[in-house]
């Protein structure tokens, strides 16, 4: 069970927009933006979200903080981010709240953060077992990462999608079993379809 968890989506670009009815651009506003990307957030599922250049196997890491900043590089490196620094200060306070290591070899950090372009999600499998004070007070090996926009909507869906995909299939044996990000991307859309989410 995912407990204190929070975030959010957006729109994944601020550009201009055409506004064909006033035959000028402007700029969708706050609201506008965050009601589209909650649109989109609810349309999409894990496995469309999901990257594979935001996807590390075996991973080696020193700590919890490590981990979390190589991931924090690639979502930066998958274009997600516009600052890096930011997006991990964030990550970083919310497990001085509360770990999101979820228990059963899981953990979900996550946060907020007006430095995300759109709701983005990163997956990394750990070399070896991370300490990571979770839950139920076992290491971890697999990781995903949502980092998002100020709009609660779809990050809470994408939050409840993991959980539900993680408890409710062989999702965790598959993705311990991947061999590369293409089959991490492939064994999550299997889940998805599966369980119909």
């Amino acid at each position: 069970m995912i407990a204190g968890t929070y975030l959010d989506s957006q729109n994944p670009s601020g550009s201009l927009e055409n506004d064909f009815s006033l035959g000028c651009s402007r700029v969708p506003g706050p609201k506008e933006r965050r009601s589209r990307v909650a649109a989109a957030a609810n349309m999409m599922s894990l496995s469309q979200l999901l990257r594979p250049n935001a996807i590390r196997l075996d991973l080696p890491v020193s700590s919890k903080d490590d981990l979390i900043r190589q991931m924090v590089r690639f979502l930066d490196v998958a274009g997600l981010l516009t600052d890096v620094e930011a997006v991990t200060n964030a990550l970083l306070e919310r497990e001085r709240v509360m770990s999101t290591g979820i228990g059963g070899g899981v953990a979900i950090p996550h946060a907020q953060s007006p430095a995300a372009r759109e709701l983005a999600v990163g997956f990394a499998r750990v070399k070896d077992d991370l300490s990571f004070d979770s839950l139920d007070g076992k290491p971890v090996r697999l990781v995903f990462m949502i980092v998002g926009p100020e709009e609660r909507g779809g990050f809470i869906r994408i939050l409840a999608r993991i959980s539900r995909l993680l408890y409710a299939g062989d999702l965790q044996k598959g993705l311990l079993s991947a061999v590369e990000p293409a089959d991490v991307v492939e064994t999550i859309r299997l889940e998805e379809e599966k369980l119909r989410i």
